[in-house]
């Protein structure tokens, strides 16, 4: 199941945060990551626009949880990592896709068959 990280960067050295992003982006996609979403300002619909300030999301998509958790794990992203760590503040949140719903009527036949 896909699953993804939710990254709010806060940048303070472009010049050397972009070192990063171009050795991470190869990195990544070495792990089967793609990104869904690079965007600086957003848009905010609800809640305090003052906690985005200038921050960056960022959003990729990896083939599963365990995915995202083993490059972040892995010795060479640990390295990659090492380039950004006085560049920006930076939050990093995992999250799974949801489970395909069940089609429209066959919720009570799923909820029998669980049982």
């Amino acid at each position: 199941m896909p699953a993804y990280l939710f990254i709010k960067t806060k940048i303070r050295d472009a010049e050397q945060y972009a070192k990063y992003v171009q050795a991470v982006r190869e990195l990544a996609a070495q792990w089967g990551s793609r990104y869904v979403v690079r965007r600086r300002p957003v848009e905010v619909l609800e809640g305090d626009p003052d906690q985005w300030g200038d921050y960056l999301l960022l959003v990729s998509e990896w083939p599963s949880a365990e995915a995202a958790r083993s490059f972040w794990r892995s010795e060479e992203y640990r390295r990659v990592r090492q380039l950004r760590a006085d560049a920006g503040e930076v939050h990093v949140v995992l999250a799974e896709e949801l489970p395909p719903a069940p089609p429209p009527g066959r919720e009570r036949e799923q909820r029998a068959a669980d049982c």
